[in-house]
């Protein structure tokens, strides 16, 4: 019996090897961020200031919109935070800004009541 060969299911261990390498690269184009560099602890800490500064700002902004389409509050809490999640799982970019934006959330908000 050949060295590459497993013998309680007959799969050799390069045929295993090459199947692995193909699931991990669809599984990194489908989730980028698999890709990024690792930080190291002082990028680490720019990038937790720069995370507490932007969300100390979208936050708020976010609810303010809310408000004044009409919507539940809760409502801009959820457009600051779902929109960078999934920006963070599916977008290749390192660097990215998202979240509310107040020529969008006037409209949604009508749609959303129905007098639109």
């Amino acid at each position: 019996m050949p060295a590459d060969t497993i013998s309680s299911q007959g799969y050799s261990v390069v045929a295993l090897s090459q199947h692995l390498h193909r699931m991990t690269t669809r599984i990194q184009r489908l989730l980028p961020f698999l890709n990024w560099p690792r930080p190291n602890a002082t990028l680490m800490r720019g990038e937790v200031l720069a995370g507490l500064t932007v969300g100390l700002m979208v936050i708020p902004q976010g609810v303010a919109y809310a408000a004044l389409a009409g919507m539940p509050l809760v409502t801009g809490i959820y457009a600051s935070m779902l929109p960078a999640l999934v920006a963070v799982l599916f977008s290749a970019s390192t660097r990215l800004s998202v979240g509310p934006y107040g020529a969008v959330l006037p409209p949604g908000g009508r749609f959303a009541h129905g007098s639109g």
